[in-house]
C-alpha cells in the first residue's frame, strides 16, 4: 500500500436508530504489520435507545492475528437517576442477548447490518409485572 493511501473505517449500512458510541473498526485484514488496528478492549460500540440494545464488538486476543471478532449484544433498561436528571443505563453484561464469532470481516459486515434491522427491543420486566 502506498503511503499517500488512506485506510478508512469499515462501512455499514446503520438504518435510523443506532448511535455509534466508539468506532475504530477499520477496513482491514488482520495480516502482518496491521495489529495495531486489532487492539484496545472495543473496536466498535454502538447503542440503540429505542431498542434498548448495545452492539459491542472486540477482536481478541488483543494485538494477536490469530484472534477473531467477537460481537456481543448486550440488552439494557434505564433508571432515572434524579440526583443527575439522566437515564442510567443498566446493562446485563454477563448474559449478552447474542454472541457471534468470525474472522472474516466481510462475514461480520454482513452479521452487523443483519442485525442492525432483525433485534427485537429489549422487555422491560418492571413494565410486564405492573400490567399483570
Amino acid at each position: 500500500m502506498s503511503s499517500n493511501q488512506k485506510i478508512k473505517l469499515q462501512a455499514l449500512r446503520i438504518p435510523p436508530g443506532w448511535t455509534i458510541d466508539w468506532n475504530t473498526f477499520y477496513e482491514v485484514d488482520p495480516e502482518e504489520g496491521k495489529e495495531a488496528f486489532f487492539e484496545g478492549s472495543s473496536l466498535l460500540q454502538m447503542s440503540n435507545a429505542q431498542l434498548k440494545k448495545i452492539i459491542d464488538l472486540e477482536w481478541r486476543p488483543e494485538s494477536d492475528l490469530n484472534g477473531c471478532y467477537q460481537l456481543r449484544v448486550i440488552n439494557f433498561i434505564e433508571n432515572y437517576n434524579p440526583r443527575t436528571h439522566q437515564y442510567d443505563r443498566d446493562t446485563d453484561w454477563e448474559a449478552p442477548h447474542l454472541t457471534f464469532s468470525t474472522r472474516s470481516r466481510l462475514k461480520l459486515v454482513q452479521k452487523l447490518e443483519e442485525l442492525f434491522i432483525s433485534l427485537p427491543p429489549t422487555l422491560d420486566e418492571r413494565i410486564r409485572s405492573k400490567r399483570g
